[in-house]
């Protein structure tokens, strides 16, 4: 916690000058936009090369519809490797299969009570499969059951600003900062707000259009 602590303050003397007194960012619901299918045969592991664009999961939209007023939204898609250490080790060379070209979207925007642009939001796919294998997998790695800031989410204060969540063949995760002021929280935000109150409603964007 103290090292979580020390990261906020970080961020909040890095950004403290681009804020604005007295304007708060205001919260709205989800909109679920578009299908992303994501075919899983039974006790199957989907490699990564086949894995879904994140930016198809969470959009600019999405970002417009739960952080209202959000500006200058920028969306970049960034390359994921998912190995596992045992497995690099028995295979150092990465390949096509084995790399997500897309598998994690990044998002920059600026919120009310910013100057510039400071704000993030993050996702990225952590695993496809049998939808069996993925609920298997999503309760193993599972950190906090009791705080889940949405359904089928899991985090807590060791997560600090981040989340993990599942629905059917997909897992992903959810993450990002921002050192504004909320309406709903009446002060600026912290990692548990962040948690349950913004990225709660980007996880049931996603997970909205999984098919």
């Amino acid at each position: 916690m103290r090292f979580a602590m020390a990261g906020l303050a970080l961020f909040l003397l890095l950004t403290g000058c681009s804020t604005v007194g007295g304007e708060r960012a205001e919260i709205g619901e989800p909109m679920i936009r578009g299908e992303v299918p994501i075919p899983a045969a039974p006790g199957a592991v989907v490699p990564a090369s086949q894995w879904p664009d994140a930016c198809s999961l969470l959009s600019t939209g999405d970002i417009s519809a739960v952080l209202l007023g959000a500006t200058d939204v920028e969306q970049t898609p960034r390359q994921v490797r998912p190995r596992s250490f045992p497995e690099f080790a028995a295979d150092q060379a990465w390949t096509d299969q084995t790399t997500a070209a897309a598998g994690e979207c990044l998002f920059r925007f600026r919120l009310p009570g910013e100057t510039n642009a400071n704000s993030t939001l993050w996702i990225r796919v952590a695993a496809v499969g049998d939808p069996a294998l993925v609920e298997k997998y999503f309760e193993f790695t599972r950190i906090a059951p009791n705080v889940p800031p949405g359904r089928h989410c899991d985090a807590n204060e060791t997560e600090v600003w981040e989340a993990t969540c599942r629905q059917g063949p997909l897992m992903f995760r959810l993450g990002g900062q921002t050192a504004v002021s909320f309406a709903k929280n009446d002060g600026p935000a912290t990692s548990a707000f962040w948690r349950e109150e913004v990225l709660s409603r980007f996880a049931a964007a996603a997970a909205g259009k999984v098919r």
